[in-house]
């Protein structure tokens, strides 16, 4: 693993000429799917690309509220308007059909899906029949560009354990719909290459004795960004749950305690079961804590974005 060099370089603000091959393939009107390993610029030039499109026409999305945040647009969820998309496919058109959703299917010239490898193939099959229905056109997606970026080599579809994982290459309509497909290889993130490094051994599986105790080192930092303490990540859901419980025994101060208003008993197993918050949640004042739901995309208020408790209000005062 090379080591860090000690010049702090900025980042290129050029396009390279693989960058510059993928924005001419999307100005030319292929449907496209670009990847690449960590510190090839992809983030970079994913914003250029959506940059150099007619906003009217041009819906940037995401698999994930946090992705979607990044690039200043909206999950993917939320730009189809199916829900799940677990429903029968008469049902998602239905969905589609209504006014607000409809509107943003019809106006769609070019669509842009970011993290890639976190959409089911299931998922991605349904959309393009509802973009055909929709639409009313043969073509694949029903005529709509799409801008295809990610990496399969990381994290991969939310399933539950009972179903199969899917990626989208795997999708019926993949290859019907991807004209092109690019990968960058030349890393552009030259600040930092022994963590660049890292995250493409670990991104291959190969995690070498050295590269283990390069990141063993750092199960210790306590990196801390307004209060924001590193995420801990655990294999397990009982360690997780055993971990923050420690950690709010360990603060000062009271202890308040929030439980869900259930209307329906009959329904409260099926609910705790697919949420991913307890009926019962406990916090002190300088607790961290997580974003379970998408609340406001473009304002950062996404799942998964972290906070800290800085006081609680009465319910009076909202």
């Amino acid at each position: 693993v090379p080591q860090v060099t000690p010049a702090v370089r900025r980042p290129p603000t050029r396009l390279s000429a693989e960058q510059e091959a993928v924005l001419g393939a999307v100005r030319s009107g292929k449907n496209i799917f670009f990847t690449g390993c960590a510190g090839t610029g992809k983030s970079f030039l994913l914003k250029k690309i959506v940059g150099s499109l007619p906003p009217k026409s041009t819906y940037a999305t995401a698999s994930t509220g946090v992705a979607a945040c990044h690039i200043g647009g909206t999950t993917l969820h939320a730009f189809a308007g199916i829900g799940s998309g677990k429903a029968a496919l008469e049902q998602c058109i239905q969905l589609a059909e209504r006014p607000g959703v409809r509107q943003h299917w019809l106006a769609c010239q070019h669509l842009i899906i970011d993290e890639i490898s976190m959409v089911d193939g299931q998922f991605f099959d349904k959309l393009e029949a509802v973009a055909r229905a929709v639409r009313n056109r043969d073509e694949p997606f029903g005529g709509i560009q799409l801008i295809i970026c990610g990496d399969f080599l990381q994290l991969p579809p939310v399933c539950k354990a009972n179903e199969e994982t899917k990626f989208c290459f795997q999708a019926k309509s993949w290859r019907k719909c991807i004209q092109t497909n690019m990968e960058l290889t030349e890393v552009r993130r030259q600040t930092d290459k022994t963590f660049v490094s890292l995250l493409n051994a670990v991104r291959l599986g190969r995690c070498t004795e050295e590269v283990t105790r390069l990141l063993m080192q750092t199960a210790t930092n306590r990196s801390e960004r307004d209060g924001i303490l590193a995420t801990r990540l655990c294999t397990h859901k009982d360690d997780v749950e055993i971990t923050n419980e420690k950690r709010l025994q360990q603060l000062q101060g009271e202890v308040h305690t929030f439980e869900a208003l259930d209307s329906d008993p009959m329904l409260v197993k099926l609910i705790d079961a697919q949420c991913p918050v307890g009926g019962r949640v406990e916090l002190k004042l300088g607790a961290q804590v997580m974003l379970a739901k998408n609340l406001d995309v473009s304002q950062g208020l996404v799942n998964g974005a972290r906070g800290v408790v800085v006081g609680f209000e009465s319910e009076e005062k909202g």
